[in-house]
């Protein structure tokens, strides 16, 4: 039975990520650092890849995009040209998470590491910038795909959960046998959290079953997440894509700013 036809693409990082595959489900994709350039690259990305892939508008069967949560300018660049693509082509879509996009590429692109753990846990970590952390949570076994809401979480909060994470995982490790297990750690927050990679290097190396791997997110990631989630695809006209923001005040206002500078010279 042919696959799926999926056009995929994630914009929530500083990289800017398509994919694409064909109905003998081979695979074309492009990755690019492009930090504040998204929108000028992406539809000429698209373009590029279907014509690769050999695969015309009327061919596809979903679109999927990576909703968030991330940059506030790249999720809005997501999913304004997957609801453009959508109505143009009269496609259904599917909103996916960019955290879990990162856990579900390191497993892939690391099966062999991990095809002889009967359950890997996950956690997909991005930089939420304001000393904040964006948190997500999840399970992969060999037939499912399980994953928790995505948080927000500050920077103290965060540590003190993955160090405790971390450290129970490895006590369990040492003491139980049975079901082996692994437990992957990965994202962009190496730059912003030094001590938590500190911390990881304590527990992770070349035999154990934690592991930390540096990583954005992934549109051919997202092809695989589409296809495990075939059931929760809308067409356009059930819901327009949207963005994942977990961050409800994104900057003040000219009246929000005035009303700061007031307040902090009453105080002076």
């Amino acid at each position: 039975m042919p696959q799926p036809i999926i056009l995929a693409l994630d914009t929530s990082t500083q990289a800017c990520s398509v994919a694409i595959n064909n109905a003998q489900g081979k695979v074309f994709h492009k990755d690019v650092m492009t930090p504040q350039s998204h929108a000028n690259q992406i539809l000429d990305m698209i373009q590029t890849l279907m014509s690769d892939a050999e695969v015309k508008p009327n061919e596809l069967d979903i679109l999927a995009y990576g909703q968030g949560p991330g940059a506030f300018t790249g999720i809005r660049i997501a999913a304004g040209v997957i609801q453009g693509l959508a109505l143009g082509w009269d496609k259904p879509v599917i909103g996916l998470s960019s955290l879990s996009s990162i856990a579900k590429s390191i497993i892939r692109l690391n099966i062999q590491k991990f095809q002889n753990y009967e359950r890997v846990e996950w956690i997909s970590l991005v930089d939420a910038r304001m000393k904040e952390v964006y948190w997500q949570a999840g399970i992969h076994l060999k037939n499912d795909w399980q994953e928790s809401e995505i948080e927000m979480l500050p920077a103290g909060e965060f540590l003190r959960r993955l160090e405790a994470k971390v450290k129970a995982f490895h006590q369990n490790s040492l003491t139980t046998s049975t079901d082996k297990k692994a437990l992957v750690i990965c994202g962009d927050i190496e730059k912003e959290y030094p001590q938590a990679i500190e911390m990881l290097a304590a527990y992770t190396g070349q035999n154990s079953d934690i592991s930390w791997f540096p990583s954005l997110p992934s549109a051919q990631a997202m092809l695989e997440l589409a296809r495990l989630k075939q059931g929760e695809v809308q067409t356009t006209c059930e819901a327009l894509p949207t963005p994942l923001y977990l961050r409800n005040h994104v900057a003040d206002t000219i009246a929000e700013r005035e009303a700061k500078k007031l307040a902090k010279s009453n105080l002076s």
